[in-house]
């Protein structure tokens, strides 16, 4: 990559392009292949307070930063006084306009050094940058330290990029954008804070799907073979019809479920059982089982490390399983039906909610007839969790008749 010397640096600063401005002093801030910048009038200053130390995968690490900064202006002709082991900081006086074919090194001015001043900022400026440069001072010497506005304090050395590299950056994929004063650090949207974020929450199973779907059978291979710890959400409409004195009826389950789910929140059912998780710490996680509202899935999704499986199966089939298990003494053929149509369109918007996580490799859908080998496939994604963390999409479809105990 050639160094722009300082003719290129001029016929680029006073172009079209406007790649530094103001340049208040030609004859003191060009050389002969690098241009200096001076400092801003605006400096965030840390504060010391009492306050825990600085996580940025936490939650609360920018409004926790934000405390910890006080932002001031100095007038020019004035100066700021930094005492010894302090930091601030500053800004470029300069705004910087890099079109896409070139990128710059910044470099803190030697004699500020040798003072004991150590200014430092992002080292490199990436092709397509615009705005002012942040700075951070610290004060390492024994003495306090004067800086003023509209000083040189840095020096910018210009160079052409060849190649593909040179192809500008979209603007959304940077977290500083365009700043014209000093900014805080942004390092809690890292990647590497998301994933250590993502790791330490609870690992949540799913499962969703119509009545006798498998669902209870699914969650049975996850406790049993897993060592996972079942906590379903219908444990809260169960105790609210024993209160309310109702048989246990389907039709019963399906209308008090809707109606806590009216009276508290769509997500009502599903923040009581992340309630129940936080005391488990240190499980291996956690099967759901009984989704039946997409916002139900926002919720476990914000909260935790969240995977769902997607039960199905044909309503003949799903009634013979009920039959089986003595289900036809509480209802018909055709009430079974009945309930499972109005049922059926709750289910269908969490399955396209789940359409998403498929996409993600979070999702998996299981229309599957014989319950032995649904057993196998939901033993065949926990050991995709585990190996992978986030594993690849499942689509699974069998034929066959069902056997083993109806869920």
């Amino acid at each position: 990559m050639d160094v722009l010397g300082s003719r290129a640096l001029r016929e680029y600063i006073t172009g079209d392009c406007r790649l530094v401005t103001p340049v208040l002093d030609w004859e003191n801030q060009l050389h002969g292949c690098s241009i200096d910048l001076r400092l801003g009038p605006e400096f965030l200053l840390a504060k010391r307070r009492q306050l825990g130390a600085l996580d940025p995968t936490s939650s609360s690490f920018g409004p926790l930063l934000r405390q910890c900064q006080e932002r001031v202006v100095v007038r020019f002709g004035e100066a700021l006084t930094l005492h010894p082991g302090e930091f601030a900081l500053g800004s470029t006086l300069e705004y910087l306009n890099f079109p896409s074919h070139l990128m710059a090194y910044v470099h803190g001015r030697s004699s500020w050094g040798r003072m004991g001043l150590i200014i430092a900022t992002a080292v490199v400026v990436g092709p397509g940058y615009k705005g002012c440069l942040t700075l951070e001072l610290a004060n390492i010497s024994t003495v306090p330290i004067l800086v003023y506005p509209g000083w040189r304090v840095a020096q910018l050395v210009v160079h052409e990029v060849e190649g593909e590299g040179w192809r500008e950056a979209q603007p959304a994929t940077r977290k500083y954008v365009c700043p014209v004063g000093p900014q805080l650090s942004r390092l809690d949207e890292d990647q590497e804070a998301g994933s250590l974020r993502f790791s330490r929450l609870p690992i949540v199973i799913g499962l969703c799907g119509p009545d006798q779907a498998g669902k209870s059978v699914a969650e049975r291979v996850l406790v049993e073979k897993c060592g996972l710890i079942a906590l379903p959400l219908g444990r809260d409409v169960r105790a609210e019809i024993g209160r309310r004195g109702y048989p246990p009826h389907p039709g019963y389950f399906y209308r008090v479920a809707e109606q806590l789910r009216d009276l508290y929140g769509a997500d009502y059912l599903a923040r009581l059982a992340l309630e129940r998780m936080a005391p488990l710490a240190g499980a291996p996680g956690f099967v759901v089982r009984g989704i039946r509202h997409p916002s139900e899935i926002d919720r476990f999704e914000r909260h935790s490390r969240f995977y769902l499986i997607m039960l199905d199966a044909p309503p003949e089939v799903r009634w013979q399983r009920y039959e089986a298990g003595g289900g036809s003494m509480f209802m018909s053929e055709e009430e079974f039906l009945a309930i499972d149509a109005a049922a059926r369109r709750q289910v269908e918007k969490c399955f396209e909610r789940g359409e998403a996580l498929v996409r993600d490799g979070r999702g998996f859908r299981l229309d599957i007839r014989n319950l032995h080998d649904m057993q196998q496939e939901v033993f065949k994604i926990w050991q995709s969790i585990q190996a992978e963390g986030y594993p690849a999409a499942v689509h699974r479809e069998a034929e066959g008749t069902s056997r083993g105990v109806p869920g």
